[in-house]
């Protein structure tokens, strides 16, 4: 979210110069009212992180690693010997500081929620699990020893049969070459999560990949549900 946010600044407000400083905090201030052709105009553009563009996962990543720095090695007072470690593991920040956190460059709004882990932000992917992969790889995962996840959601066609696997055996070698620490697949279709929401009876053994473990759908929480449906729907 902040890459994405920060791209649209130097895109809109310094390249383009579609709008001024000024006027953007005055579009954030006022939640993106009156600017709305604007805010669909950026939240179109493909200059996002997840699509393997140079300029934005360049902005990640010198964001990240920065703070990475920062944090490494930090001591927990004089009593302990425990050091801090980075992690870009945000569990479920994404959605709980997501009604706190106000509109954003990126064509956000308050509410909306912000990107997890090292994944695009919901929706602006665009360029496949490749395109994630090879953006979220520039960064260098060795800095976040407590963790560097990475959600990829794939559609069921997309892994069927011996040719299906080998794809997928291609995007983990992929990652894991280039220095991934740890990758989390869901494979489903955004029909069939619409449907299981509806008919949760039906789908009683219907498991989602969370975090590094396995949760029943009927156990999410409707926003959560939701938060899947619209991966689902983004990759199909």
């Amino acid at each position: 979210t902040v890459a994405d946010a920060l791209m649209a600044v130097k895109k809109y407000v310094y390249d383009k110069k579609v709008i001024s400083i000024t006027e953007l905090k005055q579009a954030l201030d006022q939640n993106w009212a009156g600017f709305e052709k604007l805010r669909l105009e950026i939240r179109k553009d493909q200059d996002k992180y997840g699509n393997n563009r140079d300029e934005v996962d360049r902005i990640a990543k010198e964001l990240a690693e920065h703070m990475a720095r920062k944090i490494n090695g930090q001591r927990l007072g004089t009593l302990r010997k425990a050091a801090l470690t980075a992690s870009l593991h945000c569990t479920q920040f994404f959605r709980s500081h997501s009604p706190i956190t106000g509109a954003t460059p990126d064509g956000r709004i308050l509410g909306d929620e912000l990107s997890k882990n090292i994944s695009a932000s919901s929706g602006m992917n665009h360029a496949g699990a490749t395109g994630l992969i090879l953006s979220a790889t520039k960064m260098d995962a060795s800095l976040f020893p407590s963790d560097f996840p990475l959600d990829v959601t794939l559609h069921p066609s997309a892994i069927r049969g011996e040719d299906g696997l080998t794809a997928m055996r291609g995007l983990l070698m992929t990652y894991m070459q280039r220095g991934g620490h740890a990758i989390h697949f869901n494979v489903f279709d955004g029909q069939s999560l619409r449907d299981a929401q509806q008919h949760p009876e039906k789908y009683q053994d219907l498991q989602i990949r969370v975090c590094g473990w396995n949760v029943l759908w009927n156990n999410l929480e409707r926003w959560e549900q939701d938060n899947y449906i619209l991966q689902a729907e983004a990759h199909n």
